[in-house]
């Protein structure tokens, strides 16, 4: 399953993104850091996304 995580790069997210990859899922992370997200979990296929812009149904096409 193909699963959009806002957050990936964090303490929590960083947690779900590991076990999800594990269990065989592709993770799409969405960050405002590409460049600490690929360095941390270079499993995760890394989108740019600033969640306190991405106010409208729009803003989320690219991601989605």
């Amino acid at each position: 399953m193909r699963i959009l995580l806002p957050g990936a790069s964090g303490f929590i997210g960083s947690a779900i993104a590991r076990a999800l990859v594990a269990e065989g899922h592709t993770v799409i992370g969405l960050g405002r850091d590409l460049a600490y997200g690929r360095r941390i979990l270079p499993l995760v296929d890394w989108r740019y996304g600033d969640l306190r812009t991405m106010q409208s149904a729009d803003d989320w096409s690219g991601p989605l």
